[in-house]
């Protein structure tokens, strides 16, 4: 009997969490998006060669950038942007081992220590606001997807207010634009509010 009245109130703890978690994302008006972080990521299926396969997803930033219509995080999320600051995730893009990216299995889950780590990492001006940053898991060119972590972070403590792992189908010419293609549709699908 005492089995089950502490596994029955380890449920009720962990759906009141988990609750909890989703409250906070819909409390969030505003944000500063630090892009999409790939230094986790594995590619092994890609037919591109690894520095040209690198090179095209060190692009995805700026793309989220250029094209702020097509990528209206703002809309999407309903959630104010206050700034893009890319420039830390764009350093550890940069900093990626090509063939370690392209020769890595695919992942079973970016743990949470990861995720912190790279939170953690992320060099953040408006101490107080909310942070976002997509962080990339797997880039699977057999299944058309990529998986990513969304991870909303409070910039002040860098404790993550909430992290869901969400998939995006992936399509479009060239590496950059196909890849590109799995955030817009995570963003066209998944219900932010």
């Amino acid at each position: 009997m005492k089995k089950i009245l502490f596994l029955f109130s380890m449920m009720v703890a962990l759906v009141a969490a988990a609750n909890a978690q989703a409250v906070d994302i819909k409390k969030i008006k505003e944000m500063n998006f630090y892009g999409v972080d790939f230094s986790l990521a594995s590619a092994p299926d890609v037919a591109e060669s690894p520095e040209l396969f690198k090179s095209g997803i060190t692009k995805i930033n700026h793309l989220l950038y250029l094209q702020v219509k097509k990528f209206n995080f703002q809309r999407y999320m309903g959630k104010r942007i206050l700034a893009y600051n890319f420039d830390v995730t764009d350093n550890r893009n940069a900093d990626i081992d090509a063939q370690l990216l392209t020769s890595r299995t695919v992942r079973e889950k970016i743990s949470e220590a990861e995720i912190q780590e790279i939170i953690s990492s992320l060099s953040t001006e408006n101490a107080g606001a909310a942070g976002c940053v997509f962080i990339a898991e797997t880039l699977s060119k057999t299944a058309r997807s990529g998986t990513y972590y969304v991870v909303f972070f409070d910039e002040s403590t860098k404790q993550i207010i909430y992290s869901k792992r969400v998939k995006g189908k992936a399509g479009g010419f060239g590496v950059r634009n196909y890849w590109a293609a799995s955030i817009l549709s995570i963003l066209k699908t998944w219900n932010w509010r």
